[in-house]
């Protein structure tokens, strides 16, 4: 199509039309608003088309037929021009992102058309009509050509865009035969690794990880630009942590005065950050994704990026999965050290005092060897129900391995409330629990540190307490 300054002479279009243009051109302005006012009526009358200004308020849509007249007024004046022409190029562009249809788009021109043909008819001179009437023709034709053209350059600029993401997709799922599996964090790293390098429109992409009992994003994997090290501490405000919280797809641009300095720092290298979340249980993430471009998000659509946050939440499952005791559910040994070093760092930001137990069933040997393992499993299952019910929110209670449990008891004022927690779990393992329809009755032994009074490394701390442990068992268990 031609859209270069002969645009004009390729319509047919010279000096003297648009001198008819303009000698009338006050007369075709004079009910420019009634006409924008008529296309709205005229869109918002088919449910398809309504759809799209459902929840636009009466202030937007008044501020849309304003601009529907300014585009009328401006076009009679623009003479199809460099300038003009560009703009109607972005407005195609702006049409496609916002799924308005070219139809529709004919739609306004044809309304236009009318509405000229009728002022034609009756305020114009016979002598002067047709020649008014042939280049107002070739001005509209002119104006919706290069709107078509921004709406194709843009469609096809989603369509590769879109490409490439599915080219990502197929990518990291498709394993060549005979070859192995990627480690899940792999996997994660190869998706990083791929969007900049496949998508002209991504400049970067990482993935953040929350567990549950810190209250920091870490930095997972990145690929693209450089960013150092990210640790975002749970910060009401922050983008990241309110897609999170509200489990919802964040568009953040990077000129917004509100966004944080870690999104203020990529300034000039990308314009909007998106921000989709996943959760697997009590672990949690978001995959981010730096455009280069203002939109990008709106017009690929989300379906992709909600599929690489799906693979995101895949990968957190199956690594929980590792970190949990299949029979109880609760945190393994190797979880139970991460989410207590965790806990360690946030004693010493809040001076508060935190409880590190060790507690061990007495009488469970008894019943396993009478009643079965089954009865022991049952048992086991029985009590952690038990001691979850009087756990505080923010308390960890992990399975360390046979009849040994670990607990995390955060947030503590002073050592007699670890000693009225203990003794509150304590009793509760006391009271009788019907396992294959008998009554057994078990009791527990504990042994307990506080850091950062006992200031160790976790590992050490878990000595003291199972030392502890030994201890209570010695001077007669419970």
């Amino acid at each position: 199509m031609e859209t270069t300054s002969t645009l004009p002479n390729f319509l047919g279009l010279h000096d003297s039309d648009f001198q008819f243009i303009e000698r009338y051109r006050v007369l075709l302005e004079a009910e420019t608003g009634a006409l924008a006012h008529d296309f709205y009526d005229y869109l918002l009358s088919h449910p398809v088309t309504a759809a799209v200004f459902r929840d636009f308020s009466h202030a937007r849509l008044d501020a849309l037929i304003q601009k529907q007249a300014e585009h009328i007024s401006g076009l009679l004046a623009s003479h199809l021009n460099k300038s003009w022409r560009e703009s109607m190029r972005k407005l195609g562009a702006l049409h496609h992102r916002l799924g308005i249809e070219p139809s529709w788009v004919a739609g306004a021109y044809i309304l236009y058309w009318r509405h000229w043909q009728k002022v034609l008819q009756e305020q114009v001179p016979e002598a002067d009509r047709n020649a008014l009437r042939d280049a107002l023709f070739r001005l509209l034709i002119g104006d919706l050509m290069v709107q078509l053209d921004g709406y194709a350059r843009a469609s096809r600029e989603t369509d590769a865009d879109r490409l490439a993401l599915f080219d990502v997709l197929l990518g990291v799922l498709a394993v060549p035969q005979g070859a192995e599996s990627p480690r899940p964090e792999a996997l994660l790293q190869q998706i990083c690794d791929a969007l900049p390098r496949k998508s002209a429109s991504v400049r970067l992409a990482g993935y953040v990880v929350s567990d549950a009992m810190g209250d920091v994003l870490t930095l997972e994997c990145m690929a693209g630009l450089p960013l150092p090290t990210l640790q975002l501490p749970k910060t009401a405000g922050d983008p990241c942590w309110e897609a999170l919280e509200c489990g919802r797809t964040v568009i953040q641009s990077v000129e917004d005065p509100r966004a944080p300095e870690w999104i203020k720092d990529l300034h000039n290298r990308v314009e909007e950050i998106g921000i989709f979340p996943f959760g697997a249980e009590d672990l949690r993430g978001a995959i981010l994704i730096g455009a280069r471009e203002k939109g990008y998000f709106h017009r690929v659509g989300s379906d992709y990026f909600h599929a690489f946050a799906h693979l995101g939440e895949m990968v957190l499952l199956l690594r929980n999965q590792s970190l949990r005791d299949p029979l109880t559910g609760l945190p393994n040994r190797t979880l139970f050290l991460d989410r207590l070093e965790i806990a360690q760092a946030q004693t010493l930001r809040n001076e508060r005092l935190l409880g590190v137990a060790l507690l061990d069933l007495d009488g469970f040997k008894q019943v396993n060897d009478r009643l079965g393992h089954a009865a022991g499993d049952q048992l086991l299952q029985a009590v952690v129900q038990r001691l979850q019910g009087y756990l505080r929110a923010g308390d960890t209670l992990a399975r360390m391995g046979g009849d040994e449990f670990g607990l995390i008891l955060p947030g503590l004022n002073s050592v007699e409330d670890l000693e009225t927690l203990c003794n509150r779990l304590l009793a509760t393992i006391r009271e009788p629990l019907d396992i294959q329809g008998e009554a057994i009755s078990v009791s527990g032994s504990i042994g307990v540190t506080l850091y950062p009074l006992d200031d160790n490394d976790s590992r050490t701390l878990i000595q003291h307490a199972d030392m502890a442990l030994y201890a209570a068992k010695d001077a007669g268990r419970d």
